[in-house]
């Protein structure tokens, strides 16, 4: 094997088994659902499946033993039972099932933040694919029509050529440094992705954004708000036990025995019943503050909910002004296209076609890459993203990431 042959081999060993390290964007996205920080709720929820928080039926049990002095056997034997507050019970069981809820949400929610992170990475990785294939095409089209002109150009046309090349050439090696960037961020959060493969996989056209979007108009899932309002409610359960718990003692019952007496078990017998009297609360000045806590809370929810739904308008109304410049941008590049395929003699007029088409190209994907980002904006505003099943809402048919 010629030396050349054996060059050529080792390179393609080495880039095929790069491709096959690489992960698809499917992988990518499949891997939030073994993210770290969704271990903490996994605990917890794994937690309620082992221990209940409810009440139980008496606040304690006492046993009592009284003797008339020390050098007597005891002759009384009491067994007392102290009477829980139901409300306490009540406030308890209701605070373990939204409790239990709350949790399952949070997962969902943490899942949803998650997957917006990944998602806009690989948005990211993306546009320099983009970037990278528009430098290449402007540095192949150069080179055809230097090639066509070689015979035939003078040394200040071949400079002119010459230095438009060297500027495509030159921006695509500063491009690589980017590329390291993106997959360093994307190693950052997931240790098993060493790159993604975009070979297969065809990214979702804007048009399929839109009906996508529509859809989720009328289809808000779990988001911070909903999650928000939750919590507000947990924390009224809360309150709702400490006043349960700070009226706790409603009493006793007690059986007692004594040794001393006539004959029959009868006479040996006795019983108290205690009856706690709720006229003084020494927790209420707590209680109290607490409850002024929760109507602050209440108001700043309305504001979050004031403020979501402005955020979620001025979002949508974003998107329609980038798709606008898109739409435009795109019809002026087919133009610029169908002039480029005519072909151009004269070089000057080349080099500014050429700095023309490569800008408006590079000004449509710009766009396209916008309007992705504000896409799964919304999506994760909805809370849609972490929806079951979970798809791929970058992929043109929303693949499932289930049948990956």
């Amino acid at each position: 094997m010629t030396p050349n042959k054996l060059i050529s081999l080792t390179f393609s060993s080495l880039f095929a088994f790069f491709a096959y390290s690489q992960s698809t964007v499917d992988q990518v996205l499949l891997n939030s659902l073994q993210d770290e920080r969704l271990d903490g709720v996994k605990a917890q929820l794994e937690y309620y499946d082992t221990h209940s928080f409810k009440s139980p039926l008496f606040r304690e049990l006492d046993l009592r033993v009284r003797g008339n002095d020390l050098n007597d056997i005891p002759e009384r034997y009491g067994l007392r039972l102290g009477l829980l507050n139901p409300k306490e019970m009540q406030a308890n069981n209701n605070f373990d099932k939204a409790n239990k809820i709350f949790l399952a949400n949070r997962y969902n929610y943490l899942i949803n933040q998650i997957l917006a992170e990944k998602y806009k990475l690989l948005i990211y990785d993306y546009s320099l694919l983009l970037k990278e294939a528009n430098l290449r095409n402007e540095a192949e089209r150069i080179k055809s029509f230097q090639l066509s002109k070689k015979a035939i150009v003078d040394l200040d046309d071949w400079i002119k050529i010459d230095h438009s090349l060297l500027d495509a050439e030159l921006k695509h090696a500063e491009l690589q440094l980017e590329k390291e960037q993106s997959k360093a961020d994307l190693a950052g959060i997931d240790s098993t992705t060493l790159g993604i493969n975009w070979d297969r996989f065809s990214m979702i056209q804007v048009g399929q954004m839109r009906t996508v979007l529509d859809d989720a108009i009328s289809s808000s899932k779990l988001n911070q708000l909903a999650l928000a309002s939750q919590a507000l409610d947990l924390d009224r359960l809360k309150l709702s036990i400490d006043y349960a718990e700070s009226r706790s003692n409603l009493g006793f019952l007690q059986a007692g025995y004594d040794t001393d007496g006539d004959w029959g078990l009868k006479n040996h017998l006795a019983y108290q019943v205690g009856i706690s009297i709720p006229i003084f609360n020494k927790d209420r000045p707590k209680l109290q503050r607490d409850e002024l806590d929760l109507i602050e809370n209440e108001y700043q929810l309305r504001y979050l909910s004031t403020s979501n739904r402005d955020v979620d308008m001025q979002v949508f109304n974003r998107f329609n002004a980038v798709l606008i410049t898109y739409n435009m941008l795109n019809n002026k590049y087919e133009e610029l296209l169908v002039i480029a395929r005519t072909g151009v003699v004269d070089v000057d007029a080349f080099i500014s076609l050429g700095t023309y088409l490569s800008s408006v190209n590079e000004r449509k994907d710009q766009a396209y890459i916008e309007l992705l980002g504000y896409y799964i904006d919304i999506l994760e505003n909805r809370g849609i993203l972490a929806a079951e099943p979970y798809l791929n809402y970058l992929s043109p048919l929303l693949s499932d990431l289930s049948d990956y």
